[in-house]
């Protein structure tokens, strides 16, 4: 073997050698820290550590008409949508069927502001607030309300500084007393209504759902309407057969930032991890490139290596060494690349998770499992092409 390294090496060029070298390190490297780093991302979007906490998805149907007829979920759609594998909770919007008039005094002026309004409730679980106030007894004229912070924002930095009127603090919102009028089946009664919190989960006016189904029943009894709006809760907001039932049946949906961020993370994730493995492919096809370029360098010697009774096997070996020693270096210098680049941004990632991320030296299995098939196929590849080369000299 030592007479066929020094008479075959004799045409091995040490810059191109380097060159593959350091092609297949940074392919191997990419490949390798974008599959560490997708998993090692999942606890911030998903699980008890995500800085999503829980994901709520409120879907509606898309208006294709005038009247809006086809807005409406029907049973079997809302039963399929509860079914889902992920959904945990699963609620229906209940609107008012009856006529809704609020007023307000605006201070001791004797003016009052009116308008009409709606009501809508969802099961007392999905509501994002603080519950101590959130109650309502049937007979009870006070009814809580819950108004979208947004409500706040636009009367804030919107109406109230083009009227040259006084911003309010969700605080002072609390305090105010809201004169609500009742009307249907015959009666007109008065509540009052008092702002229990604001949400920046759901973009309606809540009122709980015990007192919906009292006023539905009350001033509008014998009637009933299917569901607009349903909001779930899942713990695996992007999963396909999910999306694709909602892009099948037009329901669009809101609040999917969960979905949205596990996603993203998996399209860069497989964008850069396709880019890592173009650069081992390339970086392979430039050794397995440079290895016929010296075999035909070699032909001459290869041919007398044959003629004294060497077989091809024994040919082959040097350069299949030659491919092990290059494909083995890169493996084990990403090896220690990885974690070094994994500990840096675990430490990142440290600041958005209340309990240690861990060593950068431990949990690095994806990203060495990763590495170990890619150096066991393309050394396999290599050895495979060199074989069959020098069989055919």
């Amino acid at each position: 073997m030592k007479l066929i390294s020094k008479l075959l090496s004799a045409h091995i060029s040490t810059p191109q050698t380097i060159g593959f070298l350091v092609a297949n390190l940074a392919g191997l490297f990419i490949v390798m820290a974008s599959v560490q780093f997708f998993f090692d991302a999942r606890p911030l979007l998903k699980g008890d550590e995500s800085i999503i906490k829980d994901t709520y998805l409120i879907l509606s149907k898309h208006i294709t008409s005038l009247h809006g007829e086809e807005s409406f979920f029907t049973q079997e759609e809302t039963e399929t949508l509860s079914e889902f594998n992920g959904v945990e909770r699963f609620g229906t919007f209940t609107p008012s069927l009856y006529e809704v008039s609020a007023a307000v005094a605006l201070g001791n002026s004797g003016a009052r502001l009116s308008t009409d309004m709606f009501f809508e409730s969802v099961p007392d679980e999905f509501v994002d607030i603080d519950k101590t106030r959130w109650h309502y007894k049937e007979g009870s004229k006070s009814v809580p309300i819950v108004l979208p912070k947004d409500y706040l924002d636009l009367y804030n930095f919107g109406f109230a500084k083009s009227k040259d009127m006084p911003m309010l603090s969700e605080r002072l919102l609390s305090m105010i007393a809201i004169e609500i009028t009742i009307s249907g089946n015959g009666k007109n009664d008065k509540y009052s209504g008092y702002i229990a919190g604001l949400s920046e989960r759901l973009n309606t006016i809540l009122v709980p759902e015990s007192f919906m189904d009292y006023a539905n029943k009350t001033y509008a009894p014998g009637r009933q309407r299917q569901p607009s709006r349903v909001i779930v809760e899942t713990d695996n907001p992007g999963d396909k057969r999910f999306m694709e039932y909602l892009e099948s049946h037009d329901i669009a949906t809101t609040g999917n930032d969960g979905g949205r961020a596990m996603s993203f993370l998996k399209t860069a994730s497989l964008c850069v991890g396709a880019t890592g493995l173009l650069i081992c492919a390339i970086s392979t096809f430039l050794l397995t490139l440079s290895i016929y370029i010296m075999i035909e360098k070699n032909k001459k010697t290869i041919e007398s290596l044959r003629l004294i009774g060497y077989r091809p096997v024994q040919i082959s070996s040097y350069y299949a060494a030659l491919s092990l020693k290059l494909n083995l270096s890169a493996a084990l210098l990403a090896s220690i690349a990885v974690p070094v680049f994994r500990a840096w941004y675990m430490h990142e990632m440290q600041q958005l998770l209340s309990s240690p991320a861990g060593s950068a030296w431990g949990n690095i299995y994806p990203a060495l499992i990763t590495g170990a098939i890619l150096f066991a196929a393309t050394q396999l590849l290599d050895i495979t092409i060199i074989t069959k080369r020098l069989s055919e000299k």
